[in-house]
């Protein structure tokens, strides 16, 4: 004879109701996953997980300085600086010699890098509340507006590249940082 629920000798009582973490909506579950129930939905743990890695609690968290970053990106003088690169290289991915298209200025020495390196020199300012200097510093920076440090690339070899080398990787493959600057 087949048993089943509350004939089955390992019937513990049934479903359990439990209360999702995110939007407290009330759920019933086998109670075998009620110690383990969080979130009623992947949404709801979507959510969560999207509110739980903001700011500091995500790995990747640097200090609140990403706003300024997207702000140097985001000037004029970046833009000029582009612009002067795709000229000196006629408008041509300098690794597979696609032309035109969507082309994208490359920092051969990462901007990461960079960005470092000037945090480091102006570190007495704070990347958050003084934002607004830093920037303008950034204007005379020559480390972010060298050409010889910029290359076209077309989208494709762009994405091939890695995004945020380690300085191992950036030494061996494509020269030292000093080399670009002389």
């Amino acid at each position: 004879m087949y048993m089943s629920g509350q004939n089955s000798p390992i019937w513990k009582g049934g479903p359990v109701e439990v209360k999702c973490q995110y939007c407290g909506k009330v759920k019933k579950v086998n109670r075998a996953y009620a110690l383990v129930f969080k979130h009623c939905s992947y949404r709801c743990y979507g959510k969560a997980q999207k509110q739980s890695s903001r700011g500091s609690n995500n790995p990747n968290w640097k200090g609140g300085i990403h706003p300024l970053g997207l702000a140097i990106r985001g000037s004029d003088e970046y833009s000029e600086w582009r612009t002067r690169v795709f000229k000196r290289d006629n408008f041509k991915c300098q690794d597979c010699g696609q032309s035109g298209g969507n082309l994208q200025a490359h920092h051969k020495k990462a901007f990461f890098f960079i960005f470092q390196e000037f945090l480091a020199k102006y570190n007495r300012f704070s990347p958050i509340e003084e934002k607004d200097i830093l920037l303008r510093l950034s204007f005379s920076y020559s480390d972010f507006w060298n050409v010889k440090n910029g290359q076209t690339l077309c989208e494709d070899c762009h994405s091939n590249l890695t995004t945020r080398p380690d300085a191992n990787t950036m030494l061996h493959t494509q020269g030292s940082p000093a080399s670009i600057t002389n």
